[in-house]
């Protein structure tokens, strides 16, 4: 099934994307039906953007947003997720489950299910730069988390534990810029 989102039909009859709870109007959380609440303009989806199946969902992934960056280093960042780096993990206790690019996020499993130390690495080039990635380890098992790259500690990264009934989980995002391949080494 393909559907269809046909902005210039709508564009010109809408106003604007409510503001739940200070815009505080019934509607679905997105189109304001008035303009007397605060509000903003249209930025969703004003192109036309691909529709992805899954079971009975349709969905689309969309970005909008500002920046500073220049129009190189833009294209750049939208490669790193466009054309994300392929993870090649060490070992047999940590298993990859791919980039997902819903999430901006490469998934790895615990297979082992006891906290140890995983390796792996990022084949950044021109085409797929690493630019911040960021992981869910599912299953880390440790209430911490040290990071090296290309083997030095880094402190230029943010680490979250997701405390689950079956394990704690890694939430990492490091901020890195590099065209070639980056190794990465997380300890317990």
């Amino acid at each position: 099934m393909t559907v269809r989102w046909n902005a210039l039909s709508t564009y010109d009859k809408h106003v604007g994307c409510n503001h739940f709870p200070v815009g505080q109007a019934r509607c679905d959380g997105r189109r304001s039906k008035i303009s007397d609440r605060p509000s903003h303009c249209d930025s969703f989806p004003i192109s036309d953007p691909v529709i992805n199946e899954s079971g009975n969902r349709l969905y689309w992934n969309g970005l909008y947003g500002m920046t500073n960056m220049n129009m190189t280093d833009l294209v750049s960042f939208g490669r790193s997720w466009a054309y994300a780096a392929e993870l090649a993990v060490a070992g047999s206790d940590f298993k990859s489950k791919g980039y997902d690019r819903s999430q901006r996020c490469y998934q790895i499993e615990n297979a082992s299910q006891k906290s140890g130390k995983v390796e792996f690495t990022l084949q950044g080039s021109k085409d797929s730069p690493v630019i911040n990635p960021a992981f869910f380890v599912k299953n880390w098992n440790s209430n911490s988390a040290k990071i090296l790259v290309n083997g030095k500690e880094t402190k230029n990264c943010r680490v979250g534990i997701n405390h689950e009934l079956e394990g704690d989980d890694l939430v990492l995002f490091i901020s890195i810029k590099e065209v070639k391949p980056v190794k990465i080494t997380i300890l317990p």
